[in-house]
């Protein structure tokens, strides 16, 4: 089980700030987790700078884009994909 988190979470409809997203690797089970106080450092949080995206619909990749641009919320040039969370093995 691991815990994501990240400026924002995307699920390709709405972004969340500061959530959490629970992943299960072995059964491919995602949930996302909104906090409701600000956000505190929490033991076991792997936290990542950028926009952490996945599909609540399908078991997918969740990636990371990092560089993003925060102002129009759109990818730019210098924007980065890295795999968090791989389903395709």
């Amino acid at each position: 089980m691991r815990r994501l988190s990240a400026q924002y979470i995307f699920n390709g409809e709405q972004y969340y700030k500061l959530a959490t997203l629970v992943v299960d690797e072995q059964s491919g089970m995602v949930s996302l987790e909104q906090n409701t106080a600000p956000y505190k450092e929490q033991a076991c949080v792997e936290f990542y700078n950028g926009v952490i995206c996945y599909n609540p619909y399908k078991k997918s990749n969740i990636v990371l884009l990092e560089d993003f641009d925060f102002e129009q919320f759109r990818k730019t040039k210098s924007t980065k994909e890295k795999i968090l969370v791989s389903f395709n093995s």
